[in-house]
């Protein structure tokens, strides 16, 4: 049978397999690359990993140190014009509040805005934020504005949690002095204690505010106030999230390119 095979073709036949003999890694069909140049295993340049080293160090103390806030906003109210359905829900135009919650040194600082809109109020006065309703861990309370004013007893119920609405339990209740917290104000709160974080007040149940004042179709007989929720809380970047995607890239940039 080889008889009838051309020389050249087993010429041919011969190169290519002392080919594959003298590199076991070689392609198929019996390509040469001893003349490609080897790529170097990628690895840290020496001379930049001092500079790693200064900046994992300077890590350590900021993630230590790391703070977090939280957002929300209220849009979402209880329907008090559909009398027989008191579960029922709207939601306005536009937001009415916003409440965000950031760690400080101790606890947590509460900063808590009542917007001017066109929500239907009893008076020319406006609406008010009569009461805000949080589920958190204990603590100490203070106001450190002055443009509004805390109802005496106001703060944190362990024994006797609050039910605005029903299936909505809250340990705090953040009381404010009735018509002071008008539409265009803002206040400004620290809660302190063991164990409060600005996390620790995103694992229960959503806050909610209570405004008063309010005027037809909503107001009731018995009652001038609506209930709104918050959105799902909305994190803001941490600082120490941003250095690790800096060191990140510092990483890759210093891997060692092929020579």
């Amino acid at each position: 049978m080889t008889d009838s095979i051309p020389w050249i073709a087993l010429d041919g036949a011969a190169k290519f397999t002392d080919d594959v003999k003298q590199d076991e890694h070689m392609p198929s069909r019996g390509i040469h690359l001893e003349n490609r140049p080897k790529r170097e295993p990628m690895s840290f340049k020496p001379a930049l990993m001092p500079i790693v080293a200064l900046a994992m160090a300077t890590a350590a103390p900021i993630a230590s140190a790391t703070t977090e806030t939280f957002n929300y906003t209220f849009q979402t109210f209880f329907d008090t014009s559909t009398f027989l359905n008191t579960t029922d829900k709207k939601t306005f135009a536009v937001p009415v509040a916003s409440l965000s919650i950031a760690d400080v040194s101790g606890g947590v600082q509460l900063t808590l805005n009542h917007f001017k809109t066109a929500f239907p109020a009893k008076t020319t006065s406006g609406t008010f934020i009569d009461n805000l309703w949080l589920d958190g861990p204990n603590g100490s309370i203070k106001l450190k504005t002055t443009n509004t004013l805390l109802a005496a007893g106001t703060g944190y119920n362990i024994l006797f949690p609050d039910f605005p609405e029903p299936g909505y339990g809250y340990d705090w209740d953040i009381d404010f002095k009735a018509g002071t917290f008008a539409e265009g104000e803002t206040a400004v709160l620290t809660i302190l204690g063991k164990g409060v974080t600005a996390r620790s007040f995103t694992r229960g149940t959503t806050p909610m505010l209570d405004i008063s004042n309010v005027g037809s179709p909503y107001k009731t007989l018995l009652s001038s106030n609506v209930h709104f929720l918050g959105t799902p809380a909305v994190p803001e970047p941490s600082t120490y999230g941003m250095l690790l995607l800096g060191l990140a890239g510092l990483a890759a940039w210093s891997r060692r390119k092929p020579t």
